[in-house]
């Protein structure tokens, strides 16, 4: 009799999470409007994130063919690429390898304008990529909160570790 209820409470239980992780996709899959790097700050505070824009004049590791706007948030950096047009912005997120480790034809980072073949990126902590319109964020990083608060904002992650990586 014990062994029956066990069952019914293992099945119970693999049911709701099926169903959480079901919600969980549906709600966070399409992301919101985001035009410019402005409106994902006012996003994230929305969230109850303390935001913090650093200058980045002369910013070093690009990543792309515009230099990011590092945004702080609780201590946790993210790199927002604002691009000019999102078809721009397309082009760079399909050069980003699926597990974030690789950006290939990074154009404009020599100081001749040559364009280098493929960067490999030794992150510290699992890297994350998002892109809505014409921005693509960046956050290395492994609090789940954030992530999946830039996922309801920016929608899916498009590249790096997911979510279900990272928990051990």
């Amino acid at each position: 009799m014990l062994k029956g209820k066990k069952k019914r409470f293992f099945m119970g239980s693999a049911i709701l999470f099926i169903l959480f992780i079901i919600v969980l996709l549906v709600t966070v899959g399409s992301g919101k409007d985001i035009a410019n790097s402005d409106e994902l700050i006012k996003e994230l505070k929305a969230h109850r994130y303390k935001v913090e824009v650093e200058e980045t004049s002369g910013y070093t590791p690009a990543l792309f063919s515009v230099e990011p706007r590092i945004i702080k948030i609780n201590d946790k950096i993210l790199e927002v690429y604002e691009f000019k047009s999102r078809e721009e912005a397309d082009e760079q997120t399909n050069s980003i390898s699926k597990d974030g480790r690789s950006v290939k034809n990074i154009k404009g980072r020599m100081k001749d304008g040559a364009t280098l073949r493929a960067c490999y990126l030794n992150w510290s902590e699992p890297p994350h990529f998002y892109k809505r319109g014409n921005i693509i964020v960046v956050y290395s990083g492994r609090n789940l909160r954030l992530q999946y608060n830039l996922a309801k904002i920016m929608g899916k992650q498009v590249a790096g570790d997911k979510w279900y990586m990272l928990i051990k």
